[in-house]
């Protein structure tokens, strides 16, 4: 009856409202947390790196390999406590969108991802990319993101091959990463986008497992869509949508 689709629209939006409250509050969370965390961290990190540093030659093997791994393990607490910390702020930035070319943000980060890119050796390709509506500082992110990945997950003595593509659908345009690299099993195309996980952690690479949830939240803030198309051992393809024209929320 009508009465009871009222009731029945009535509860959903009651529970929409709580699953908002709660990610909000969730999200506030991680923001307090990894803020207090941060000065901490760095006051650990710093005073292993003078321990080891003071000690030098002092240090018999088996405590020096200690050192190290005390140091390697405050080092990626910091990343995943940074990461954290930009993943709660997405979303919350009163920024508005504005006309952004995406052939200059790709010149940016490939300036920016410089070292990376020449002790890789990497090569990467691009077609001409368009002028979308976007936030600024979450597309450059987005990139960022991505080719880093694509670097970082290289096959063995191969050097990684990136292509950017951009293909015109009837209201986005679709941005592609294409790379040469590992791969990514089919069953965890999903998963990879949730927080901490990772999709190769049995590699020994420095990565936090947060870059691509930070990645997808940007996406998904400007109105997007983010999926990956990939088989282990057969390069990795990432590609997400930015709508031709948004409004401002």
């Amino acid at each position: 009856t009508e009465r009871d689709l009222l009731q029945l629209n009535d509860a959903l939006e009651k529970n929409a409202r709580q699953l908002h409250d709660i990610n909000y509050e969730l999200e506030q969370y991680a923001y307090v947390v990894s803020h207090e965390l941060q000065e901490p961290l760095r006051m650990v990190s710093s005073f292993l790196t003078l321990l080891k540093k003071n000690l030098g030659d002092r240090l018999n093997p088996k405590a020096e390999s200690f050192l190290h791994y005390a140091v390697d393990g405050a080092t990626r607490m910091r990343k995943i406590v940074y990461d954290l910390l930009d993943y709660s702020k997405i979303g919350h930035s009163h920024e508005s969108l504005e006309n952004v070319d995406l052939n200059v943000v790709l010149e940016d980060v490939e300036n920016l991802l410089r070292k990376q890119i020449t002790d890789a050796k990497a090569v990467i390709e691009s077609e001409k990319l368009p002028i979308v509506q976007a936030h600024p500082a979450l597309i450059s992110l987005v990139f960022q993101n991505l080719i880093s990945n694509s670097i970082k997950f290289q096959k063995l003595n191969q050097s990684p091959y990136i292509r950017i593509s951009a293909r015109e659908l009837d209201f986005d345009w679709e941005i592609g990463i294409i790379d040469n690299g590992i791969g990514i099993e089919p069953e965890h195309h999903e998963k990879i986008f949730e927080l901490l996980q990772k999709a190769h952690p049995e590699l020994k690479t420095q990565g936090s497992g947060i870059g691509l949830s930070i990645t997808k939240k940007a996406i998904e803030t400007m109105n997007g869509q983010i999926w990956v198309e990939s088989e282990k051992d057969n390069g990795c393809a990432v590609y997400f949508t930015i709508s031709k024209i948004q409004n401002n929320p």
